[in-house]
């Protein structure tokens, strides 16, 4: 297995648990069939673009938020990037004003 192709597959799969869907529900609202998504979500399948694309139209996501961005990223900055993705932008912002004020008090001040 591609180290590619199991962090393309980790991250649709959390994607898809942070929107709640099954594999079956995924596979449904993408028009595959639902082994294909298990293969994929293990990194076993090395998906074509197309099928890709029609993985994140389920998700309801551009094709870009399929494909982790860094895949050096922790799992708990996985997560977030997650629920991110499917928090409305006031949440957004709440989150990140929330991430400032936790930096900022891990930061040393300058003056």
């Amino acid at each position: 297995m591609s180290k590619v192709l199991k962090s393309v597959g980790a991250h649709v799969r959390l994607l898809r648990k942070a929107r709640k869907l099954s594999q079956e529900q995924l596979a449904e609202r993408a028009g595959l069939h639902y082994t294909m998504i298990g293969a994929v979500e293990r990194g076993e399948r090395n998906i074509t673009l197309e099928n890709l694309a029609r993985i994140a139209r389920g998700l309801g996501v551009p094709l870009r938020e399929v494909i982790p961005a860094d895949t050096r990223h922790s799992e708990t900055a996985k997560d977030l990037i997650a629920l991110l993705t499917v928090a409305d932008q006031s949440t957004n912002e709440l989150i990140l004003a929330v991430a400032k004020l936790i930096q900022d008090q891990r930061t040393p001040s300058r003056t």
